[in-house]
């Protein structure tokens, strides 16, 4: 589901397992000794219970509210509307009903004193399926996965549920008596075992190609990973020292205490820091792919056989499903082969790729999405044939990126279609962010808890003399040095952001980064100033078919008011800037998240660029300004000196006077420069990238330093 539940791991994604480990875990579900539970293609949804009532949330910031009641649940937009809707309403429920018919003494040993925990849960809804269609209307409380949201730290914990599971075995069987005549019946989620395999053909098979990689014994995932990665790294950057190559390889795997890649660009020639940027972010995954998929194809074709033949307990007729699930395949398989419309290629290519996992259509031999167990405290799944049907039915019947939908939906698949959760929760939040401080960090962290991915999205257009590529850098510190690692920044593609964040959501380019078909997206602002009105009012109207915008878009982020002590105004990008220009870098620190305060010095080298830059450009020493600078000197020392004591001007003493002007003018940049930094520079200075107000010599006498006015 994204959000709160995260990503249930493959054996492979646990890094740190080593062949040891993933043989020992094999060898046993091959034996048929793992218990686990059925993984179901259903609607996950983490329930609670506080107040008197219970709370439905999908996400953190749900969970940082206390939860939606009823009333919550049926105001939320689903994607295919009331269908949906109603599913959700009728399960909530019955889920609520199940728990008023336990005492408060249940009830707070189950969800905690304030309601604090968070049970992980699946709805099976037959009248809006999926891909499988279940017969039972069924809330099921998986075995684990449960939350508890600590309000001091903001932060999610994982619940060891021992002793809530005795209260809750007790309780269950009562359920049925307290839900009759509810359409919809509240259970655990039913515990099942994997088949014994007739031998150890299969599992052999597993075990050779796991060992080929060059992962035996106690070597783990992450060893294989270091060393592809670090050959790649000392291929490409030879020219490094031995320091900064791990340090990328640290980077790039997340390994503990990793530094940022701000950290690891430092000193760097532009061009090989911009090689390093682009091989951690872009190129890095080739050699990690191709470590990890001859480990994830051999534990998948193990999987299959685990999976074959196995019943899911919530299917009456399960070789009657198979056979469906079968022939409709078979018809997306032939159909996406024939398609020759916009984006076959890509069609093309992703129906190989998905079929060199199927292998064929005969190869579905089970209902059951996939298996659910525990090892060593962590939530492991195997999923077999589920995940290439899944794709390719989803490629037929909705397309993907730049691949619409290959055949128009009939009723019977307008309805299954009407069924679909959201694919994913998108926020979308534009803005100038110049520069962005710590109120603007703080409203996209409370997205972040909403949406599975943030999109930011800054002006291409200079504000407060800062450009747009500052801006990014210091998001970018402000990311790396916070745990929010579903946000994503970048330019606006207009002038205009919130114009962008509109092209957003319509997608005219078919841009796969950007809204598709089956997401629901955030239109992400504050309320300051009304700006919730303006922004997020019929925007509906402007997304691409099958895009849903969430209405009641503006978030309060609960960080607190981001008041200015000074004004008592709300904070703003050009409050902030204007404190940067007056008092230095020190003087923009509340600003700056606490997080990153131990990256001052690299906040501020990116805000002194453009300023050194103009600075530079507009010093230059030729022969015009050389003696517009000397006819000043001999005017100052006019001044100064007894016209009958004045000095005749020689060849030599001209040398002299070019010599002084050149030295006074690089003293008074030095002196510009530190007082900035410090603080002494009175009224507003000058933005960066801005060339300074001509002064008019005969209006006013020129000061030895220069003071510099602007508009704000």
């Amino acid at each position: 589901m994204g959000g709160v539940a995260g990503h249930l791991m493959h054996l492979y994604d646990n890094r740190e397992l080593s062949y040891n480990d993933i043989a020992d875990i094999l060898s046993k579900a091959s034996r048929g000794e793992i218990v686990g539970t059925e993984k179901t293609d259903g609607f996950n949804i983490y329930l609670g219970f506080r107040d008197g009532e219970a709370r439905a949330a999908r996400n953190k910031g749900d969970m940082r509210r206390g939860g939606m009641n009823a009333a919550g649940v049926a105001a939320r937009n689903y994607r295919g509307g009331a269908k949906v809707r109603q599913v959700y309403v009728d399960s909530f429920r019955a889920f609520e009903k199940a728990m008023l018919s336990l005492s408060d003494e249940e009830r707070a040993k189950l969800f905690g004193p304030n309601g604090e925990i968070f049970y992980n849960t699946e709805i099976l809804g037959p009248s809006a399926p999926n891909v499988v269609k279940y017969d039972p209307s069924l809330i099921t409380i998986h075995p684990a996965g449960h939350k508890r949201y600590d309000a001091e730290t903001n932060n999610l914990e994982v619940v060891d549920a021992v002793e809530n599971a005795k209260v809750l075995d007790a309780a269950v069987d009562r359920f049925a008596g307290a839900l009759a005549g509810e359409d919809f019946d509240v259970q655990k989620t039913a515990v099942t075992q994997l088949n014994k395999l007739d031998d150890d053909h299969d599992l052999n098979i597993a075990l050779s190609r796991i060992q080929k990689t060059g992962l035996t014994g106690d070597t783990t995932i992450n060893d294989l990973l270091v060393t592809a990665v670090s050959q790649s790294v000392n291929e490409r950057f030879s020219v490094l020292s031995e320091e900064k190559r791990q340090a990328i390889v640290a980077r790039v795997l997340k390994l503990d205490g990793h530094p940022g890649i701000t950290v690891i660009k430092k000193g760097l020639p532009k061009d090989i820091a911009n090689e390093v940027s682009k091989f951690i972010k872009e190129e890095s995954i080739v050699p990690i792919r191709k470590v990890i998929a001859p480990i994830e194809d051999a534990i998948h074709d193990l999987a299959v056989e685990l999976l074959s033949g196995l019943e899911s307990a919530y299917i009456l007729d399960n070789r009657a499903e198979v056979e469906r699930l079968r022939k409709e395949v078979a018809t997306a398989i032939a159909n996406i082969k024939e398609y020759t419309g916009e984006g076959s290629e890509v069609a093309h290519d992703m129906l190989y790729r998905q079929l060199a996992k199927l292998k064929h259509h005969d190869k579905i031999d089970t209902a059951v999405e996939g298996f659910v167990f525990q090892h060593d405290g962590n939530l492991y799944k195997f999923t077999g044939n589920f995940a290439p049907v899944n794709q390719l039915l989803g490629l037929f019947r909705y397309g993907r990126g730049s691949v619409p939908a290959i055949r128009e939906p009939g009723e019977d698949e307008l309805n299954e279609q009407a069924g679909m959760v959201p694919s994913r929760v998108l926020a979308v939040v534009p803005g100038a962010f110049k520069p962005p401080h710590r109120g603007h960090l703080a409203m996209v962290a409370e997205y972040a808890g909403e949406a599975d991915e943030v999109v930011v999205l800054v002006s291409p257009l200079d504000r407060n003399g800062i450009s747009a590529d500052q801006a990014i850098a210091i998001w970018n510190i402000y990311l790396e040095e916070t745990p929010y690692d579903n946000v994503k920044v970048m330019r606006s593609p207009v002038n205009s952001p919130v114009s962008a964040a509109y092209q957003f959501v319509e997608n005219p380019d078919n841009n796969p980064d950007w809204a598709q078909p089956g997401d629901e997206v955030i239109m992400g602002v504050s309320t300051k100033g009304g700006d919730e009105e303006r922004f997020c009012k019929n925007v509906q109207k402007y997304a691409r078919e099958g895009v849903l915008i969430r209405p009641n878009c503006a978030i309060e982020p609960d960080s607190g008011s981001f008041i200015d002590q000074e004004t008592g105004e709300p904070w703003s990008a050009s409050s902030m800037s204007e404190k940067w220009f007056q008092q230095g870098i020190r003087g923009a620190l509340p600003y700056i998240p606490p997080e990153a305060h131990d990256r001052m010095d690299d906040i501020e080298d990116i805000l002194m660029k453009e300023a050194r830059k103009t600075r530079n450009a507009t010093k230059k020493v030729t022969t015009e300004n050389i003696f517009k600078m000397i006819e000043e000197v001999i005017d100052e020392k006019d001044k100064k000196t007894d016209k009958k004591k004045k000095e005749p001007i020689t060849l030599e003493n001209l040398f002299d006077m070019v010599e002084e002007v050149i030295d006074e003018e690089d003293e008074d940049k030095v002196e510009e420069i530190s007082s900035m930094a410090g603080g002494s520079v009175g009224g507003y200075a000058l933005p960066l990238g801005a060339k300074p107000r001509k002064i008019n010599k005969k209006k006013a006498r020129k000061p030895k330093r220069r003071r510099i006015y602007i508009p704000d």
